[in-house]
């Protein structure tokens, strides 16, 4: 479990001698960047995840830098919403939906930076140590 679990479960009662903090491995690859500045999001679309209110936000400056691109991959209850915002502010061509990924690495090589707007406290992020590795 995180840490964050262990605390959760320490502060319900569970003795800390009976937790252990063990965090997923994950391998590394050496990636060449991609050509263009990317951002990316991995992640469900659900309103915890933040994934509309990040586009009504960076808007302005996607504007600014109309070569950049964001990219998300993720489904969930939330999409209309995200494809509503990506209409409302005009950001298409530069963002784009990919829906499910099958595999994240190969979707994490093809970006410069992943973009991670939960508003709900994760107890462990593992698209954020998944990037890392890429």
């Amino acid at each position: 479990m995180s840490e964050f679990s262990r605390q959760s479960f320490i502060a319900l009662g569970v003795p800390a001698a009976n937790l252990a903090t063990i965090f997923p491995a994950a391998q590394t690859v050496a990636i060449p960047p991609p050509r263009r500045f990317t951002l990316g999001l991995l992640a469900r679309l659900d309103a915890e995840k933040g994934v509309a209110e990040f586009l009504s936000t960076v808007a302005p400056v996607l504007r600014r830098h109309p070569d950049w691109r964001v990219r998300i991959a993720g489904e969930g209850r939330e999409e209309k919403v995200v494809r509503r915002v990506v209409a409302e502010f005009e950001l298409e061509p530069q963002v784009a939906l990919f829906g499910f990924v099958s595999d994240p690495r190969k979707f994490l090589r093809n970006i410069s930076v992943l973009v991670y707007p939960t508003k709900a406290e994760e107890t462990f992020g593992l698209a954020l140590l998944e990037a890392q590795a890429c």
